[in-house]
């Protein structure tokens, strides 16, 4: 469920986790991804990752933040969680920390490092090249004012797809937050308790094919697979936005002609 009320009813639920009666057993912690990437772009309403941070706090157990994909200033700011205003246990942090060079870290609060030094050892852990990538990284995002280029082009991104869509009955939804930014394809001709359409994977795999050929390179995901997603460089110029806009305009009108 959708729009306000799917918001209340994710509250409900999470809320529900903390009840002495509520016949969940306790959770050890409580994971969150405040921007869902594979799950089809969709950015968690601030009031349910406070509504997760109230519950952890209750039962006493770390709320852990996903960041692996929307971590990095994906999103505008360094962390996806801070659109909710509030601030995890710990974080997994990933791909974009390394830019190309493999990498994952575990963030922790202070309490939570209970580990002696050397108790928590690999043999592929704590490689030299990985840890100068992600200074370098984390040093070139702080030094060139990321989070605000990104929030300004991620809005000149979503605003051009909106335009986009606006023409296309194929689209029921555009969505994102920075350049995180997902469009949720339909059949307009398929019933669905909505008025978009039913998701339409097939159309959507047919788009991300076509927008090969035309030269930009796009996923697809969420639960049924229909969303077509937008994951650039967060360097990306607005030049090569235009460009990226007018072949998925292209993709997108080429399918709908033929489908």
């Amino acid at each position: 469920m959708s729009g306000e009320r799917g918001v209340e009813l994710a509250i409900a639920a999470a809320e529900a986790v903390a009840r002495p009666h509520s016949g969940v057993t306790a959770p050890a912690s409580l994971i969150a991804e405040f921007v869902l990437g594979e799950g089809g772009v969709i950015p968690a309403p601030a009031r349910w990752g406070q509504a997760l941070r109230r519950t952890a706090s209750t039962l006493g157990v770390p709320l852990i933040a996903d960041e692996v994909q929307a971590g990095m200033y994906r999103t505008g700011p360094a962390w996806a969680f801070q659109h909710s205003g509030i601030e995890p246990d710990m974080m997994v942090i990933s791909k974009g920390l390394g830019s190309g060079i493999p990498i994952a870290v575990l963030v922790v609060r202070k309490e939570f490092d209970v580990w002696e030094p050397g108790a928590f050892t690999g043999t592929f852990r704590g490689n030299a090249m990985a840890f100068a990538a992600a200074s370098a990284v984390i040093r070139f995002a702080r030094e060139n004012g990321l989070r605000g280029q990104v929030t300004a082009r991620g809005k000149i991104f979503l605003d051009g797809l909106n335009a986009v869509a606006s023409d296309s009955a194929l689209v029921g939804d555009v969505r994102g937050v920075g350049l995180m930014l997902g469009v949720e394809i339909v059949d307009p001709d398929m019933p669905w308790p909505d008025d978009a359409g039913a998701p339409a994977p097939e159309l959507a795999a047919r788009i991300q094919q076509a927008c090969l050929q035309h030269g930009l390179i796009v996923e697809t995901g969420g639960q049924y697979g229909n969303v077509v997603r937008f994951l650039p460089p967060l360097t990306i110029d607005e030049p090569d936005i235009a460009a990226a806009l007018n072949a998925f305009d292209a993709a997108l009108s080429a399918v709908e002609r033929t489908r």
